[in-house]
């Protein structure tokens, strides 16, 4: 079975589709006059007037990359500022793949239409992930920081404690902008 090469491409994020999720997929694109295909599936509306949307659509995709941007330099800070311990890098580790994962969102969510609406299986990839994707990003930032502060308070010494406290200040920040990011998805506020 050959694909017409001009069929519409896979939803974003999802490289591999089973037939059953692909027939789905397209049965919401048709087939034109001219030979393209146009969406016709539902979509989701934003409540917004279009300059509050576009604000906060800007804000949502800047408060969804900002935290793996800050997990990146509290990763850059030298081992011996955070005592690096297990208790302290399973959480990071989980912190940092949760805040790719909500980048990742963030990236998806600049396929909407500008207008205020975005179409169903892209809402459902972005936007209906977004509560559980920021809940866990901000409890593994919380447990790094609690871990961090709780193996500084047992250890012998913080040999640097400015960098320390920077540590934790960016540890903190991802966990701070992932709720930004619900905060900011949940005024958006899309309806079927």
């Amino acid at each position: 079975m050959t694909e017409r090469p001009d069929t519409p491409a896979a939803p974003a994020g999802q490289i591999l589709m089973t037939k059953k999720d692909r027939k789905e997929y397209l049965q919401d694109f048709h087939l034109q006059d001219d030979g393209k295909y146009r969406y016709e599936g539902s979509v989701y509306k934003t409540g917004l007037e279009p300059g509050r949307y576009r604000k906060s659509r800007f804000r949502f995709v800047i408060f969804s990359l900002l935290p793996i941007l800050s997990g990146t330099a509290a990763g850059c800070f030298p081992p011996d500022v955070f005592l690096p311990r297990i208790a302290i890098l399973l959480p990071y580790a989980a912190a940092m793949v949760s805040a790719l994962l909500l980048a990742l969102c963030g990236f998806r969510f600049l396929e909407s239409g500008k207008d205020g609406t975005i179409r169903s299986y892209l809402y459902e990839k972005t936007l209906e992930r977004i509560p559980a994707q920021t809940w866990f990003l901000t409890w593994t930032a919380a447990m790094t920081a609690a871990a961090g502060i709780v193996t500084a308070l047992f250890s012998v010494t913080v040999r640097r404690p400015v960098l320390f406290t920077l540590w934790l200040l960016c540890i903190a920040g991802m966990g701070a902008f992932a709720a930004a990011a619900r905060k900011t998805e949940q005024i958006m506020d899309f309806r079927p």
